[in-house]
């Protein structure tokens, strides 16, 4: 009995550890759930970059493999046991994602707490962990730019309603900050979740206070947006750059008419026609900054002996003018971010139109 428990012992330790030519990367994605699709385009960049940077001999000679843990967004135990699988079973050399707002918060601290080097492509707040970074730049960045528009135009007395977590509550916050000190106000702020994305009543309610305008943050493929049409709330909608993901059921209804948004300005690089030669599609915003966290991952781990984990983060913190997939690149270490230039976009006939450049 003895001998079959030390067999099976020993056959679960190799089955765990990596192989000598290779180098195990955890990654977090939302692979299903409400917002799988994000979690399908990360997939896209990483795969690319892990397989440039293997088919050039990967890192000193080991080839880079993908352990991939679906997250969901949504469920945050399902975040800590990947990453601790990650840690205690797997003994990757790091990790890459995720992508949602309360997911980046709960993984920094994780970071910090176990000193794990992670890369995320998703929602950035900021220097809120020691070994955590994103190739994302900050999401109050992108909420100062849609207040900043507002004013702007005069509307000075703005709604809000965004998803209630970390990532849609930082709109809020900024947003009624920002207005705060400079002449205006948030005069009413709604939230929903995945459980009922019905938002109707919350629209009804933005309705009642007259807004100026409205902020609607709904990082879902824009079905959310006909709603406002049905009630009949007839106000200039402002909201951020992910409804370019929007269904094209959604497109042609013409829901989406006249929402402006800010868009973080990528240039076309190699890494485009590379990208459109394997998927056969453009490039969005999110297959950049994943495949940039790939790659910049293959280069910490190439800088670091034995993949030292404060080593990694100095390596990535300290990069200038880094050629990423949509440009230069440089850490800002203040800000904790990749920093980017953005342009004002609206919604004509279904179509994407650039207003100006910010």
């Amino acid at each position: 009995m003895k001998k079959h428990l030390l067999v099976i012992s020993l056959l679960l330790l190799i089955s765990c550890s990596s192989a000598p030519d290779e180098i195990k990367i955890g990654v977090v994605a939302p692979l299903s759930g409400p917002v799988a699709q994000f979690g399908e385009f990360m997939k896209l960049g990483f795969d690319l970059a892990v397989e440039e940077i293997n088919a050039a001999g990967g890192i000193d000679g080991k080839k880079i493999r993908l352990l991939y843990e679906d997250t969901t967004c949504i469920d945050q135990k399902k975040l800590l046991t990947a990453l601790n699988k990650f840690k205690d079973i797997d003994q990757v050399a790091g990790v890459i994602g995720p992508f949602c707002g309360t997911e980046n918060v709960v993984a920094g601290q994780f970071a910090t707490d176990n000193k794990m080097f992670i890369i995320a492509p998703g929602d950035n707040f900021g220097p809120n962990s020691t070994h955590k970074v994103n190739t994302r730049y900050l999401i109050s960045k992108e909420a100062e730019l849609l207040a900043q528009y507002a004013l702007s135009k005069g509307w000075k007395r703005l709604g809000v309603l965004s998803f209630n977590n970390e990532w849609g509550q930082a709109y809020h916050t900024v947003i009624r900050d920002y207005l705060a000190t400079h002449g205006g106000e948030v005069v009413i702020a709604e939230f929903y979740d995945y459980s009922s994305l019905d938002v109707r009543t919350p629209l009804l309610k933005i309705k009642e206070a007259k807004p100026d305008a409205v902020v609607f943050i709904d990082a879902l493929t824009g079905e959310l947006f006909t709603q406002v049409r049905e009630i009949g709330l007839d106000v200039p909608l402002i909201s951020e750059w992910e409804i370019e993901n929007a269904a094209p059921s959604v497109l042609e209804s013409g829901a989406l008419d006249g929402v402006v948004y800010a868009l973080p300005v990528t240039e076309r690089t190699l890494f485009h026609d590379s990208f459109k030669a394997k998927y056969d599609q453009e490039p969005n915003v999110v297959h950049i900054d994943s495949y940039d966290a790939a790659k910049i991952m293959g280069d910490a781990l190439r800088a670091c002996p034995g993949y030292e984990p404060d080593c990694m983060v100095e390596k990535v913190t300290s990069l200038r003018d880094y050629p990423g997939a949509g440009g230069p690149m440089t850490f800002n270490r203040t800000q904790w971010a990749f920093d980017r230039p953005f342009v004002y976009k609206t919604v004509v006939n279904g179509s994407f139109v650039l207003l100006e450049s910010k």
